[in-house]
């Protein structure tokens, strides 16, 4: 399950704070660790990184879509091919559609076991500013959709970090 407080977080003067509901996850993969933390929403966080770099696997990309294909919907896989025959560019949309479902099943705390294709990530095309030590790059944002539904009271940013690392961050409501 989700780590969480067993008790109200305290101020350093060790009065009640009057944060809600205090929530954190955590994701390491490839070159990064990451710690996302909200004071009233959930949130979840992924890094996902080169296959390579993950785990000096040596499946080609063709056999690591099929070994994931029961993970992505339809309308996901055609965004990912979409980027062809670019490998390179259709691993990187793979990569942040997975990170995103992480991030999102993490957010919600039951992982993996929500079953991955069950939700299913769109891009509006929208970027925010954001500056790194690699310099500026944009944080593209994604939008779920789950059983047929569109969930806007839930909220995805994903960006690119370096050596071909995407990190992502889901954040909804605790109801």
């Amino acid at each position: 399950g989700k780590p969480y407080l067993a008790s109200r977080p305290r101020t350093a003067h060790g009065a009640a704070s009057n944060v809600l509901n205090w929530n954190f996850n955590v994701s390491h993969e490839g070159h990064f660790v990451a710690l996302a933390a909200e004071p009233v929403l959930l949130c979840g966080i992924d890094i996902a990184a080169p296959e390579l770099v993950r785990s000096g696997s040596q499946r080609n990309l063709e056999e690591r879509f099929e070994l994931m294909s029961n993970q992505f919907t339809p309308h996901e896989w055609r965004t990912i091919r979409a980027c062809g025959p670019d490998e390179a560019q259709m691993e990187a949309m793979f990569r942040k559609h997975w990170s995103l479902k992480e991030a999102y099943t993490k957010g919600r705390g039951d992982g993996i076991a929500f079953g991955l294709q069950n939700c299913e990530f769109h891009f509006d095309g929208a970027q925010v500013a954001a500056v790194s030590d690699g310099g500026a790059s944009g944080v593209e944002r994604a939008s779920v959709v789950v059983g047929g539904r569109e969930l806007p009271s839930w909220r995805f940013y994903l960006q690119p970090l370096p050596d071909n690392h995407w990190i992502s961050v889901a954040r909804g409501p605790p109801s």
